[in-house]
Order: C-alpha cells, then structure tokens, then sequence
C-alpha cells in the first residue's frame, strides 16, 4: 500500500509539472488580455517580437519582480502580494502596443506560459485551395529582419514569400533629422504578402552625447520605421549602433530619392 501511494503521489506531481509546462496561446484581436497571476509563481508571456518597454504603474511594479533582457520577446513576471487588477502597456521594437489586465491572486490563477500571436489569414474558401495565405503584418516583417541580427541563423524563423534584394551599401546623407548620426542600409527583402519592402539600415553615432532614435525622425516615403534600441550611446561607447527597420512599398533607393530634395532644403 505504501508503495502504491508513493507512486500515486509521483504521478500526480509529474501531471502538475506537466499542466504548467503546457502553454496557452491568445490569438491578439487589439482587446486588453486579461492575466491572472499566482502570488509566487513566476509566469512567461511572450509577444510577436522583442520587447522595448513595459508601462505599469509604480504600486504594481514594487509588489512585483518583471524581468526582460533588451529586445528579448519574452517576458518574465512574479507577483509577490495580491493586487488588484491594473492596466499594462507593453511595447515592442516596432512600435506596437499590446494592453494587458494584469491581477494576482493566492489561489486561482495561472502559471501557464502565454504565448501571443497574430492572426492568419486563409485562403478563400470557395476558391478550392486548402493553402493557408499568409499576409504578414509590420510586426512580423520587423521581427523577422531582426532575427538576422540577434542570435544563431539556425533560429531564425522563415517567411513564406521573402526574398533578398539587391541594396547599394553606402552611407545614406538626410535619411535621419540628425547630423550626429550615420545611416547605411545593410540588408533589404520584398515580401509578396503584402507586396512590400523591408530594409535594415544601420545607425552610428558619431557625436559624444546619446541621441534618441524617434521613428518620425526617418525621411523617405516610409510605411513604417522601428529602431532597434530605443537610443545611441555616445561614440566611442558600446551601443553606439544600432538598426533602424524600415517599411515601404517602393525598394528603399526609391523611397529615399523621393524625399531627397525637401531633406536638403530644411
């Protein structure tokens, strides 16, 4: 008998392990998530790409332990007392805002990671294609450029429909509304759904003060601009470059030429 409850009390333990290993995953349709926390269990959330800050009201944030290493997609938070439920804003490298409800509890919430996605779209029913039709948003093509450029290339997840093309690599004058910075772009893909252009373009402060990347500070005819750090330290300094992804429906030479003139006269 006693074996039989040591191994029943095993076997319930392996199935507690089990249940908060499996992951939950919310589908983001721009309605605040609701997160309930277990007072003392830490909990995963991860996002669609890296994560740049965390908006939470000071009462919240000294009864819990939020941890996030820059640009990572994953977010680690521990509530140490109960609170009330509170609203969070998280933002990421493109600029997105995700709206959390965030609560804890001592008995009733969750442990469970939460992975957040995006929505696919699918193919036209009556069409008689069972494909699934991918139309990436700006989040997934900036997430995917900057897998390029933070971690192994095996990591790096694929998009259906990117292709590299061809990029002059030189010093772009005016294309930031900051003289102490220099631009290059690096890398640029064109993706098919939807027929855009993506182009990584790398920033170096060349001045001794830090200088703020604000994505209305890009000239060009640009859908979309994210910088990858939030600043640049000084020159000299480690994190004095950074990238800036770009978004637009012309290759980037173009985008940048229509906006040349009017750089140069202001």
């Amino acid at each position: 008998m006693k074996h039989v409850l040591i191994l029943l009390i095993f076997c319930l333990a392996a199935g507690t392990v089990s249940a908060a290993d499996r992951s939950q995953t919310h589908i983001w349709d721009k309605t605040p998530i609701k997160i309930m926390l277990n007072v003392g269990n830490e909990r995963r959330i991860e996002f669609p790409e890296g994560v740049i800050d965390i908006k939470v009201k000071s009462s919240i944030n000294e009864v819990s332990r939020i941890m996030t290493a820059p640009g990572d997609e994953r977010v680690y938070w521990t509530a140490n007392q109960p609170f009330e439920e509170s609203r969070v804003i998280v933002i990421t490298a493109s600029g997105y805002h995700y709206y959390l409800d965030v609560s804890a509890v001592k008995v009733g919430g969750s442990a469970r990671p939460l992975i957040i996605q995006h929505k696919q779209a699918q193919d036209d029913p009556g069409s008689g294609s069972a494909q699934t039709l991918i139309e990436y948003d700006y989040v997934d093509l900036v997430r995917y450029a900057a897998q390029h450029f933070h971690g192994p290339a095996r990591l790096i997840k694929p998009l259906h429909g990117m292709s590299r093309q061809s990029l002059p690599y030189q010093v772009i004058p005016h294309l930031i509304r900051d003289n102490s910075v220099e631009a290059r772009p690096i890398i640029q893909w064109r993706s098919r759904h939807p027929g855009l252009y993506l182009t990584a373009v790398e920033i170096v402060n060349k001045s001794h003060q830090p200088v703020e990347l604000i994505p209305t500070a890009v000239r060009g005819d640009f859908l979309f601009a994210a910088p990858h750090n939030s600043v640049l330290y000084p020159a000299g300094e480690l994190g004095d470059t950074s990238l800036f992804y770009l978004i637009s429906k012309q290759p980037f030479k173009q985008a940048v030429m229509s906006f040349a003139g009017v750089a140069r006269h202001e």
